[in-house]
């Protein structure tokens, strides 16, 4: 996968742990972008706290809201993903082909929980938007369509 040296070293880095999820889970909304309120919802909230990897010696700390967009900026400075919060409905973004090597990378037994937290993410984050503002439902009947296209039959 294109970047796991990028990727080993920023689930190294503070926030530790959140990286890898991180990336599984934005591999699989539309790699052209999606709100970053998307991050703040307790679905993801959620996965990341029970898939997040601490070092032994260190306790786990509870994830919330900030820590979340941490991760998301942690990745951005490693040029693993784009988050750009001016970006309004696209500030999150992943370049198709890495989008493409992560959810390869993925093992098979993770796939299901990362679809499952996806579809409760755009979920939650549709009954919460304001449905006529056309770009907003443009981004996110795109993310739903990409979620779809990765699923299958598993969801």
């Amino acid at each position: 996968m294109a970047g796991v040296a990028e990727l080993d070293v920023a689930q190294a880095s503070e926030p530790v742990g959140l990286a890898v999820p991180v990336m599984r889970l934005a591999a699989v909304p539309d790699p052209a972008g999606h709100p970053r309120s998307l991050w703040a919802n307790d679905a993801v909230i959620r996965y990341l706290s029970t898939q997040r990897t601490t070092p032994r010696d260190c306790a786990p700390t509870a994830i919330g809201p900030a820590q979340v967009q941490s991760g998301l900026r942690l990745l951005h400075r490693y040029g693993l993903l784009t988050d750009h919060a001016k970006a309004s409905s696209r500030a999150v973004r992943l370049h198709v082909l890495t989008a493409r090597a992560v959810r390869e990378c993925t093992p098979d037994a993770a796939v299901p929980e990362v679809l499952k937290t996806a579809a409760g993410a755009l979920t939650e984050l549709c009954e919460t938007v304001r449905w006529g503002e056309p770009e907003i439902m443009a981004a996110l009947l795109t993310n739903i369509s990409s979620l779809d296209g990765c699923a299958g039959d598993l969801l």
